[in-house]
């Protein structure tokens, strides 16, 4: 009744299939991939947050509270000078500012 109902409104059904997933083409179930996928990106702001909450950036913070959903291990955090790095282990890597894009030039 409800994919019938989201018919009308195209977009809101596109919206929420995608929200809700397919079957993932690795078997797993895709709740508990989203719900990882949130609590990473989670845990990646909260130590951007208490990076980024003194005066000046910290070379190190205390991340041994802030475990990867995929492996209960804490996130690393890492402050060059220029460049935050929040490495979840078994995810990504937040980098705050981003890399800069590699410009497109033709020769």
């Amino acid at each position: 009744d409800l994919n019938m109902a989201l018919f009308a409104f195209p977009t809101a059904f596109g919206l929420y299939n995608s929200l809700m997933g397919d079957d993932e083409p690795s078997g797993e179930d895709p709740g508990i991939a989203r719900e990882q996928s949130w609590i990473e990106r989670d845990q990646e702001y909260k130590a951007l947050t208490r990076a980024l909450s003194t005066e000046v950036v910290p070379g190190s913070i205390r991340t041994d509270d802030l475990l990867s959903p995929f492996d209960d291990k804490p996130l690393k955090y890492s402050f060059n000078g220029k460049q935050i790095v929040i490495e979840v282990s078994g995810g990504s890597t937040l980098k705050v500012p981003p890399d800069p894009k590699p410009s497109k030039t033709k020769a």
